[in-house]
């Protein structure tokens, strides 16, 4: 009986297996991917039903990154993408944008109508016309190194380089391919990512509500190691910082005022004063006259740290008059910013936790949220940096 019973499990454990691999196999085949040139640097494939899916302000920042990456307009892309009714493809060469649809004399006569050149490759029309090589991108081996032949999600990404993505603020190796599962849930777009593209995880201080009015919050990175170099200018004092400060930091931002959380666990007080003085000193250098042999003179840029001094102003916080700055001090950090009262609390909050539940990612305490303000929409985005090989990417 037993004998029977197992058989049986066994059986209809095999059923299931082998359904969902059938299921995997046909309802998410990518017929495209064989088409796509070797020189291709990116490759994304979806459905064009998906695109119908999401709302419209969403839609329109996908149409603006098109047509600002590529040599056709808006209204071409989507009249392809609601036209299609199919798989649709995009692929990158040297950070140009090129469409990819079946082979089907429905495809070619809707490109035919729109004037929109194209050319046939096998099974797929490629569209607008690109001069390549005969290779082929699954031939590469950084994509078959992270590309995965069968997903669930609505749509994946594959690139061969992660500065493709122009992020900033994460530990980006320059070479690292990546790959992306995109799945639509609700209202909410939701991206996990694949590739040496995080941080290791580090033990820090972390805050959940943030101020209502906020655009960009950094929180538990640790912005020392990154390799990009920055200018010395007053616009980049913020990021200046964040780089030199030791350990993870935070960053809070808002239409009139930032605030740089310095951890002081890893940081002191006079240290990060002089790095303070140190980007000042660099960013608005000292104007010396300096003797030459024919007897003119020229003008010396000096770095002088000297000219910047800190004293305490009325609610014992560290000042500096011009440009006016403050380090305000409470349990856990140092806070840089120009502000002289540091906090507000008729200041309305939100949730980062309920953004990450809403969009069904995990929540960690090394995140980055930012605010893209549209005119008729404001959309969010939450990176949840879950561990150095994994980021998940909420998009509301």
């Amino acid at each position: 009986m037993n004998y029977k019973n197992n058989l049986i499990i066994a059986t209809i454990a095999i059923f299931f297996i082998v359904s969902g691999f059938l299921f995997l196999a046909f309802h998410h085949k990518d017929t495209l991917i064989s088409n796509i040139p070797g020189e291709a640097t990116a490759y994304f494939h979806t459905n064009s039903a998906n695109f119908i899916k999401i709302s419209e302000p969403k839609q329109a920042l996908l149409l603006n990154y098109l047509e600002n990456n590529s040599n056709l307009n808006r209204d071409s892309w989507q009249t392809i993408f609601t036209g299609t009714n199919d798989e649709f493809a995009l692929f990158s060469i040297k950070r140009q944008i090129f469409g990819v649809i079946k082979n089907n004399s429905n495809n070619k006569q809707l490109l035919s109508i729109n004037n929109i050149s194209y050319q046939d490759s096998n099974d797929a029309l490629i569209f607008p016309k690109v001069s390549v090589t005969d290779t082929k991108i699954t031939d590469q081996d950084w994509f078959k190194q992270i590309h995965n032949k069968a997903t669930f999600a609505d749509a994946t990404l594959t690139t061969k380089d992660t500065l493709l993505l122009n992020t900033n603020f994460t530990e980006l190796p320059s070479n690292s391919p990546i790959f992306a599962k995109m799945s639509l849930i609700d209202d909410y777009i939701n991206i996990k990512v694949n590739g040496e593209i995080g941080q290791e995880k580090t033990k820090t201080v972390s805050t959940d509500n943030i101020p209502q009015d906020t655009i960009l919050f950094i929180s538990g990175l640790n912005l020392s190691k990154l390799e990009q170099k920055t200018d010395y200018t007053a616009e980049n004092f913020d990021y200046l910082l964040l780089q030199s400060v030791n350990g993870p930091a935070q960053y809070l931002v808002n239409n009139e005022n930032s605030a740089i959380y310095v951890n002081k666990q890893s940081n002191d007080s006079a240290d990060l004063q002089n790095k303070i003085k140190e980007i000042l000193a660099f960013t608005f250098p000292e104007k010396q006259n300096k003797p030459l042999p024919d007897g003119t003179a020229a003008k010396q840029l000096i770095a002088n740290k000297e000219l910047w001094k800190f004293s305490q102003d009325s609610t014992n916080s560290l000042k500096i008059d011009e440009p006016e700055l403050y380090i305000h001090e409470t349990e856990n950090y140092f806070i840089v910013t120009s502000k002289e009262q540091l906090t507000d609390n008729t200041t309305k909050t939100q949730s980062l936790k309920q953004l990450a539940k809403d969009c069904h990612i995990n929540y960690s305490n090394q995140i980055v949220y930012s605010k893209i303000m549209n005119v008729n929409s404001i959309n969010e985005i939450l990176i949840s940096n879950r561990n150095k090989n994994h980021i998940s990417i909420c998009i509301n």
